[in-house]
């Protein structure tokens, strides 16, 4: 059973990185198809997927958070910050270890924006407003038993 659970997010992973390079690195197609051959000879996701692993979660939240992000720096629609706070929130519960990634997507939205700082903070606010939201949506122990879950990630 949990081959047949984990074994589409490598391949999700794949699709993904392949649409990141692509938007990326504009008229060279030849990048993202190394991108994505490249993801899929990698040891890593192919053996990580026989098991139910969260790194293959992580993996596919990481790479669809900074495709995001570079969707919604290009075409400046709210839908897509949203849909990024969303994904961020999703990938820090599924690993608080995504969290990591937080702070590089919001340097990048903050300086890529060609607006006055108040409109790239409105940015970043409903960034950070949004993933919480969805993180305390899908990890509700952690309003629950706060002190418990702050030994466990300490």
């Amino acid at each position: 059973m949990s081959k047949l659970s984990s074994s589409p997010l490598p391949i999700q992973a794949k699709s993904i990185s392949y649409l990141l390079s692509k938007k990326i690195f504009i008229g060279k197609n030849q990048i993202a198809i190394l991108s994505a051959f490249s993801y899929s000879i990698f040891v890593l996701p192919i053996q990580l997927s026989h098991y139910f692993a969260v790194d293959t979660i992580l993996t596919c939240g990481i790479l669809l958070s900074i495709y995001l992000a570079t969707v919604a720096v290009k075409t400046k629609k709210f839908f897509f910050l949203l849909l990024l706070g969303a994904c961020i929130g999703i990938t820090v519960a599924t690993k608080v270890t995504g969290g990591l990634v937080v702070l590089p997507i919001l340097f990048y939205l903050f300086f890529s924006g060609r607006r006055g700082y108040f409109e790239e903070s409105l940015k970043i606010l409903t960034v950070i407003l949004t993933a919480l939201l969805v993180f305390f949506i899908t990890m509700p122990y952690v309003l629950i038993d706060w002190t418990n879950f702050w030994e466990q990630i300490s």
